[in-house]
């Protein structure tokens, strides 16, 4: 049997398009080889003409195969197919395509292999951390747990699993420490930019739920280094931010950091607002920094007191060294002060 069909403006839109490009399509007919002609040509009458995108001057042959009644030729430069039934459908496979298909199917099934090696790794790396812990830990949520081990599959760097490894520990210390929107930009993090931020939070002072890195002690750290960890979401994008802290009459106002405590003492009977310029942690970015246990150096940190004491003359600051501190926010400290005189 050999069919030809001639055109020079005609629009081969649907199946003959899809079969001469090489794609598979499933056609919902029989294997019986002049209906599926006869389909051929009745889906190119209705569409001859229509919304005219394409158009061909060569002449297209369409042949039974002499050899095997399932297969068929495209005679355009195209190669010999199978139609083969796949879930009921029969379906053309453009040998090629074939070979693609395979190609997938392979993928497929080495993609699912790393999916459970990258959790199997995230996991043995939960437990090591979590061996460390003294203090109780509780069972995350449901949402929490669903997204987690949904995205770790996925994530095949050592250096990004470690920091998805720590997420978890966070959110079992303290229970929806860590949002879904945290875990979404982790997951998207590169090394390098998991690299910036650690080194940027080297420069972290941590108050409250909120982290600031000053500018004072700063300074050096590059705008593109700011900018980038701004794009991802975990420093806010206004960089010439300022923080500033109330000193109620009469009483203090401390900052904890590591080993060391800064406590400002306000002697007037006025409140006394404390300006300091500095770059913003976003929650998600605090969220990081909490799980990565991560702040400034002790080092860092008088510098910043000495800034403080420097530019806060109608306050009294020092720095002491830390004995303890407790969960209800109270803590000791050695009387000590560790500023040089002013």
């Amino acid at each position: 049997m050999n069919i030809k069909i001639k055109s020079k403006t005609k629009i081969f839109v649907a199946l003959l398009l899809t079969l001469v490009c090489g794609t598979s399509i499933a056609l919902q007919i029989s294997l019986d080889f002049n209906k599926f002609v006869d389909i051929i040509l009745n889906i190119l009458s209705v569409f001859s003409g229509a919304v005219a995108t394409y158009s061909f001057t060569n002449s297209f042959t369409i042949n039974k195969s002499n050899n095997d009644s399932k297969k068929i030729e495209i005679k355009d430069h195209s190669h010999t197919g199978d139609i083969v039934t796949i879930q009921g459908q029969t379906v053309y496979v453009n040998q090629e395509n074939a070979k693609i298909l395979e190609i997938m199917e392979k993928i497929a099934v080495t993609s699912e292999k790393l999916s459970q090696e990258n959790l199997t790794k995230i996991m043995i790396k939960v437990k090591e951390e979590l061996s460390k812990e003294t203090l109780q830990v509780n069972e995350p949520s449901k949402d929490f747990l669903f997204k987690y081990i949904e995205e770790a599959k996925k994530i095949s760097s050592e250096e990004i699993q470690q920091i998805w490894s720590e997420l978890f520990v966070q959110e079992t210390k303290n229970p929806n420490s860590i949002t879904v929107r945290t875990l979404d930009i982790i997951k998207n993090m590169s090394v390098s930019e998991a690299n910036t931020f650690t080194s940027i939070a080297k420069y972290a002072v941590i108050f409250g739920d909120s982290a600031y890195i000053p500018k004072d002690i700063s300074s050096h750290i590059s705008i593109r280094d700011l900018t980038n960890m701004a794009d991802i979401g975990l420093i806010k994008g206004d960089l010439n931010l300022t923080w500033i802290p109330k000193v109620n009459g009469n009483s203090t106002f401390s900052i904890l950091n590591n080993k060391l405590v800064l406590i400002i003492h306000n002697n007037s009977q006025g409140v006394v607002e404390l300006k300091i310029p500095a770059r913003v942690f976003t929650d998600s970015g605090f969220q990081l920094l909490k799980s990565l246990r991560i702040n400034a150096s002790d080092q860092l940190f008088i510098s910043f007191a000495e800034e403080m004491r420097r530019k806060n003359k109608n306050v009294a600051v020092t720095c002491h060294q830390l004995i303890e501190s407790y969960s209800n926010g109270t803590f000791r400290y050695q009387t000590q002060d560790l500023l040089p005189p002013s």
